[in-house]
């Protein structure tokens, strides 16, 4: 054949084609934007215009992730672990006994994983959902997919591969999230309101925004579920009976299951494990832990992260009168004496049935203009006691929270920011007291400040705490304003002399409202013990706990208490001994490094440990995956650890990890996870194989 090309004549129109083609960059071979398929008729046919072929249908749209758009999320269901068969226990349905988590992967090999270097498999922390660590996750996930030939299997260099499986509470099996469902189907909000809620409650205590529309109350959501215009109904402590049996063994049987998943080539060991906060509990005590199969659970891991969170203990094991105490309350759970789940009580008051449902309706509005006026308030009432705003202080406090407009953005920054309200100023000005609860002081992260400033001659208009700072008086808002949201992170207007904060109320939100199309869930009809026949719709991703677990939540106080620990009641067997475990720790932490221990495991050798003064690593882990020194965690909050903002990582003249801007956790665990991987790739499950589909 002659090789030589010739110059192709082409009719007028094909011509137009061909240039508007070779202006918008088409017509080229492989990557690049792809464009519809121009169909011309032969010249002269007379037949119809030219018909535009729509563009092929990306599967994976809908579950790319917020700001990675190389990153997919999936929501995946397997099989719980097999429950024991000792007649005291009750066993949980075949229905509900299920280990639930948000598989993030990259979206660069479509429909087909492909093998992994490694897969980290994470627990999250006290009453929390994957929402927590999905940016985290994402972020980790698209610093492998940069890693171009930069992973081994074998003896060849190819390109990395991690995967990040969050686990979920096991109480999302149980959560309806049609409601919300149908809102995101339907791009209709309200749609959500009306159905956990109903129409009704909109302004039900005459609360109202700049344009008349009305607000969700500012009330304890458990006083208004059951309305007649409403839907849902929750489901009762007596129709979750068999909850009473979901304790540390049954997320660590869970565990087991996904962990299995990954199938390994002998010698290689590519399974991580990772746990922030209670979760990183759950991390220490799993590697000690007696197995079904007979191995410590370091024995089946590459590595451990524990992230503010998690250790070696102090006691030897628990007292007689201790043991004594959690035999009885796990009675009290069986016989139905103790509630078995928590409802909006205590220190878990931000969980719950009804809590989840007006997260997931609120959430839903995120779908609109951030800087909109929100619908909801940033807390319930009574949240702000009189014990931390002493006198009428708590009141008051309560009082303007109940009555100031905020943007959406602004709601999710006061709902979660441990001082979204002080900026050091002196004299006192007069949000330089910080309007938030205990709670959430201990367990949030630092996302920025609310943007307010009194109305002119209202300075003074405060109640005075003993400490001489001012909680403000509803007189100083101006009623026809929205205010908004200062972002701390990287990038942020906020000196650092007031506020140094690692991550952003707008990446919050995000990630809270996010959920995935792609899923294997599907709907369970089943005949509750009080409730009687109910739907369950659980394939969307919840963003607070439905229907926590007071057995797990019992449990865990006791078995990340010490080194060891072995406990034998009715048909409940627990193994624990971290007294040997040896497997590479990351440890990244609020507080500083421990001069005498910094490896936390005593026959660690492998330990990198990341605290507030700084970096300690042994010499063995600074040779696998240096970390400078000086990187140190001063800046962070307790959640700052999973949900840092990592916007300025990787640009010109960028900071250190631990700065606002790049993430302490995703610029330096990538590099440690690779180091400890297996010279052989893992294989993953595919989607088809684990019946994942789009569901909508």
């Amino acid at each position: 054949m002659n090789s030589t090309r010739r110059p192709m004549r082409l009719s007028g129109a094909a011509a137009l084609v061909a240039i508007a083609l070779a202006a918008c960059g088409g017509g080229g071979g492989g990557g690049g934007t792809q464009f519809p398929v121009i169909v011309l008729p032969p010249a002269g046919s007379g037949s119809p215009p030219p018909v535009t072929n729509p563009p092929a249908v990306d599967p994976l749209a809908k579950a790319r992730m917020p700001d990675y758009p190389d990153v997919v999320g999936e929501y995946v269901q397997i099989e719980g672990g097999a429950q024991p068969t000792d007649p005291s226990v009750l066993q949980t349905p075949k229905e509900f006994n299920a280990a639930t988590f948000l598989r993030v992967r990259s979206a660069l090999d479509g429909e087909t994983p492909r093998a992994a270097n490694a897969v980290m498999v994470v627990m999250p922390g006290f009453s929390s959902t994957p929402g927590h660590w999905m940016y985290l996750a994402a972020q980790l996930v698209q610093k492998a997919n940069e890693k171009k030939g930069g992973c081994v299997n074998g003896t060849a260099l190819v390109d990395c591969r991690l995967e990040v499986w969050i686990v979920q509470r096991r109480g999302a099996h149980l959560a309806d999230t049609l409601g919300a469902r149908n809102a995101l189907v339907d791009r209709n909000p309200s749609a959500a309101v009306s159905y956990y809620f109903g129409k009704s409650v909109m302004g039900s205590d005459g609360r109202t925004t700049l344009d008349g529309q009305g607000k969700f109350p500012v009330a304890s959501p458990k006083t208004l579920v059951g309305a007649v215009d409403s839907t849902w109904r929750p489901l009762l402590q007596s129709d979750l009976s068999f909850m009473a049996d979901w304790g540390f063994e049954t997320y660590a049987r869970d565990v087991e299951k996904m962990i299995a998943l990954v199938k390994q080539e002998s010698g290689s060991k590519n399974v991580f494990l990772a746990g922030h906060s209670q979760g990183g509990s759950f991390t220490s005590v799993f590697a000690g832990r007696l197995g079904t199969d007979g191995l410590r659970g370091q024995q089946n891991l590459a590595g451990i992260v524990m992230l503010d969170g998690g250790g070696y203990g102090t006691l030897t094991s628990p007292t007689p009168t201790q043991v004594a105490t959690l035999k009885t309350a796990i009675d009290d759970l069986r016989s139905g004496a103790r509630a078995v789940y928590t409802d909006a009580t205590g220190a878990n008051s931000a969980s719950g049935p009804a809590v989840g449902a007006r997260e997931m309706a609120s959430l839903r509005y995120t779908t609109e203009d951030q800087k909109a006026e929100s619908l909801f308030p940033p807390r319930q009432a009574g949240m702000l006691t009189t014990t931390a705003f002493p006198g009428t202080a708590a009141d008051t406090g309560n009082a303007f929270l109940g009555a100031i407009r905020l943007s959406q953005v602004a709601r999710a920054g006061m709902g979660f920011d441990t001082s979204p309200t002080t900026a050091p100023t002196t004299p006192p000005a007069p949000l330089a007291v910080n309007l938030q609860d205990s709670l959430i002081v201990s367990l949030g992260e630092s996302l920025g400040l609310l943007d307010f400033r009194p109305v002119a001659g209202t300075e003074a208009d405060c109640d005075i705490l003993p400490s001489g700072k001012c909680v403000p008086r509803i007189s100083q808002i101006d009623a026809t304003k929205v205010y908004g949201w200062i972002e701390a992170g990287g990038g942020s207007s906020i000196p650092a002399a007031t506020k140094v904060g690692v991550g952003k109320a707008s990446q919050f939100l995000r990630g809270y409202s996010w959920t995935t199309n792609r899923t294997n869930i599907q709907p369970i009809a089943y005949n509750f013990r009080t409730s009687g026949q109910r739907t369950v719709d659980a394939r969307e991703i919840v963003t607070a706990n439905w229907y926590p677990s007071e057995r797990y939540e019992a449990e865990m106080s006791f078995v990340g208490a010490g080194p060891t620990f072995v406990f034998d009641h009715k048909g409940i067997h627990i193994d624990v001994d971290k007294s040997v475990v040896n497997v590479p720790l990351y440890y990244a932490h609020q507080g500083p490094a421990s001069p005498t221990n910094p490896s936390v495991f005593p026959l660690v050798t492998d330990y990198t440990n990341i605290g507030s003064a700084g970096t300690v690593q042994s010499a063995e882990a600074a040779a696998r995956s240096r970390v400078d020194p000086v990187v140190s965690s001063q800046y962070y909050k307790h959640t700052d650890f999973v949900s840092a903002d990592d916007s300025l990582a990787g640009t010109p003249g960028a900071a250190a990890p631990g700065q606002p801007g790049v993430s302490l956790v995703a610029n330096t665990l990538v590099d440690w996870v690779f180091a400890r991987t297996g010279s052989k790739l893992a294989a993953v499950p595919s989607p088809k194989e684990l019946g994942v589909v789009n569901t909508r």
